[in-house]
C-alpha cells in the first residue's frame, strides 16, 4: 500500500513557527536521520515528517505539497493570445493532479497583462491558454512574456476509492472549485474513516454480524464514525500525532462537515478560498492518523 504522505519538499517545522513564513527544501537520503526523521540542510533542527507537514499544509502551495509525491517546475516562454503546450517529464508511475501556473514580468521586459489558463493535464503535455486581462490593448496580443509552471503528481495505481476522491477534490481546489474541493475532501475522509474501522475490527476477529451494525451506525452518524476511529487512533499515533488527531476531530464538525452537508443539501453557503484552506488544514492530521492505521494493519 502506498502511503499517502510522500512530499517532495519539507520546511522545517521550528523555522516556520511564523505561519506567513514558508521555507522549503527538498529531501534526501543525507538528510533523512532515521525512519521517519529529518534534519534542515542549514538549521541542523531534527524534527518529524508528520511535524514538518503539519507546520506546512497551509496555503495553496503548501497544501499541494503536503499531498504531492512528485513535483516538476519550470520557466516558460508563451505569447499572450496564443495556444501552447508544455512537455513534462513525468516518470511512468505518476499521475498528475494539479498544476499551478504563475505570470512573470521581468522588470526590463514588456509590461503586458495577461491571464494563463490550463486547458488540459491528462497526458504528458500541459495544454495551457494566454489571454489578455481587462487592460490588454489589441496591439499587446502576440506580445512573448514569461510563465512559472509547477504540476504536482501522486503514485499510480491507485486503487482506494477514498484516495482518488481526495486527490479529485485536490484538483478541485487548485482550480480554485472551492465547494466541490470541499465536498469530496469531507466525503473522501468519511469513507476513509470507514474503512480504517472496517480493516481494524476485521484484523482483530470481530464477527462479521457485529461488524455490519458497527460500520451501519458509523455510515448513518458521522460522528459516531469518527469516535471509533479516535478511539483506535492511540494505538497507532504518536503523542503529537493525536493530540493533533484530537484537535482536529473537534473542530471537523465546523471546517470540514459543515461545508459538505450544505453542498449535498443546496445550502447556498459558499466556500471561499480561507475556507477550503481551513478544510484541508483541518483534515490532515485525521488523514495522516487513517494512513497510519491502514497501513499498519494491512
Amino acid at each position: 500500500m502506498v502511503r499517502i504522505f510522500q512530499p517532495t519538499f519539507l520546511g522545517c517545522p521550528i523555522c516556520n513557527k511564523d505561519l506567513n513564513r514558508h521555507s522549503g527544501y527538498r529531501t534526501s537520503a543525507h538528510e533523512k536521520l532515521a525512519e521517519n526523521r529529518y534534519k534542515g540542510h542549514l538549521c541542523g533542527h531534527q524534527f518529524s515528517l508528520f511535524e514538518a507537514l503539519l507546520k506546512g499544509c497551509h496555503s495553496f502551495f503548501g497544501i499541494l505539497n503536503t499531498f504531492s509525491h512528485w513535483d516538476w517546475r519550470s520557466e516558460e516562454a508563451v505569447v499572450v493570445g496564443r495556444l501552447f503546450k508544455v512537455p513534462v517529464p513525468i516518470p511512468v508511475d505518476i499521475h498528475l493532479f494539479a498544476a499551478s501556473l504563475t505570470p512573470y514580468t521581468p522588470s526590463d521586459g514588456p509590461q503586458v497583462g495577461y491571464i494563463p489558463g490550463l486547458l488540459d493535464m491528462s497526458g504528458s503535455e500541459l495544454l495551457i491558454s494566454t489571454v489578455g486581462s481587462l487592460g490588454t490593448t489589441p496591439e499587446e496580443l502576440g506580445t512573448e512574456m514569461r510563465l512559472f509552471v509547477h504540476v504536482y503528481g501522486f503514485r499510480k495505481p491507485e486503487s482506494r476509492g477514498w484516495v482518488r476522491l481526495l486527490y479529485e477534490s485536490l484538483t478541485d481546489y487548485s482550480k480554485k472549485n472551492h465547494g466541490i474541493a470541499s465536498f469530496k475532501l469531507a466525503t473522501s475522509l468519511e469513507i476513509a474513516c470507514a474503512k480504517t474501522i472496517e480493516v481494524y475490527l476485521t484484523r482483530k476477529g470481530v464477527p462479521p454480524s457485529l461488524l455490519q451494525r458497527l460500520l451501519k451506525s458509523g455510515r448513518s452518524n458521522w460522528n459516531n464514525c469518527l469516535n471509533l476511529v479516535r478511539d483506535i487512533a492511540p494505538d497507532y499515533l504518536d503523542k503529537v500525532e493525536l493530540e493533533a488527531f484530537e484537535n482536529s476531530a473537534k473542530t471537523s464538525e465546523e471546517t470540514i462537515r459543515s461545508y459538505r452537508n450544505a453542498f449535498a443539501h443546496d445550502d447556498p453557503t459558499t466556500v471561499d478560498y480561507r475556507a477550503a484552506e481551513e478544510a484541508f488544514k483541518t483534515s490532515f492530521p485525521l488523514l495522516w492518523g487513517v494512513d497510519r492505521i491502514l497501513s499498519a494493519a494491512t
